[in-house]
């Protein structure tokens, strides 16, 4: 189990930000929609506060809970 959670979160983080660096999206977005895909709406709030990012602070919680 501990190694296909490891090949789905290692394909999840190379489609992101590798589609998001060809897209030329934020470093910043792109890592609240990661965690808000990985780790859902409290932990993308988490890193939207600690990385002083607090404009995505919401955009992050409501991606996560409308994309269900």
């Amino acid at each position: 189990m501990f190694y296909f959670t490891l090949i789905v979160v290692g394909l999840h983080g190379l489609l992101l930000f590798g589609v998001g660096r060809l897209l030329r999206l934020d470093l910043r977005t792109l890592t609240v929609a990661s965690q808000a895909n990985v780790g859902g709406p409290a932990s993308a709030m988490a890193i939207a506060t600690a990385g002083n990012y607090a404009g995505f602070a919401v955009a992050g919680i409501m991606r996560t809970l409308f994309a269900g």
